[in-house]
């Protein structure tokens, strides 16, 4: 059976942290979106930079990555895919973890033996189960909403894993705010206040 891993699951694996996916030690035929490499490389320097570790105390780490990286098979992105990705799902679901999906449902179409999905990204997960793939890693939400779970230093694991809430304060996109003012000048100078 093949496993299509998303970057939660080698993240949680690589970085030594609880609650990482309980088949792991048995996959035997994994299989990953070429995006994974870029998410988990980012998401390891992200934290090496919080920590101020140097990059030799990191280095066994890039190097257990780049030899799971050796072990499974990378799928290209590709426009199919990237179209696919644009498509509207069963669930919301962010830009990164629609192409995965898309890479798995095609895997899934093209593939003949059956495809697992493992993650341990609770929207991702729900998508996947109403496309009708079979996941393993995440725990289905309930009906009070999305499961808490937390990774790295008590951050949400759609924040970890990717470096920003969902939502950006003003503070963090300051164009808008200049923009708005610079309007708000031009105003002021064509009314004559």
């Amino acid at each position: 059976m093949r496993t299509y891993l998303d970057a939660s699951v080698v993240l949680r694996v690589l970085l030594g942290q609880r609650d990482r996916l309980a088949e792991w030690d048995a996959i035997r035929n994994g299989v990953a979106s070429a995006l994974v490499e870029v998410e988990c490389l980012r998401t390891l320097d992200r934290i090496r930079l919080r920590e101020g570790a140097s990059q030799e105390d990191w280095a066994p780490r890039r190097e257990a990555f780049f030899r799971i990286l050796e072990a499974i098979d990378l799928v290209r992105v590709t426009r199919p895919i990237l179209l696919r990705a644009s498509q509207p799902f069963p669930a919301p679901l962010g830009t990164l973890d629609a192409i995965h999906l898309a890479t798995a449902m095609t895997l899934q179409e093209q593939g003949g033996e059956e495809l697992l999905l493992a993650t341990h990204d609770e929207a991702l997960a729900l998508a996947a189960r109403s496309a009708g793939l079979r996941v393993i890693g995440a725990r289905p939400t309930d009906s009070t909403g999305p499961d808490t779970s937390r990774l790295g230093e008590g951050e949400p694991a759609a924040t970890f894993l990717r470096g920003t809430s969902r939502r950006q304060s003003p503070r963090r996109r300051p164009g808008i705010r200049r923009r708005a003012a610079a309007t708000g000048a031009r105003r002021a100078s064509r009314t004559g206040a």
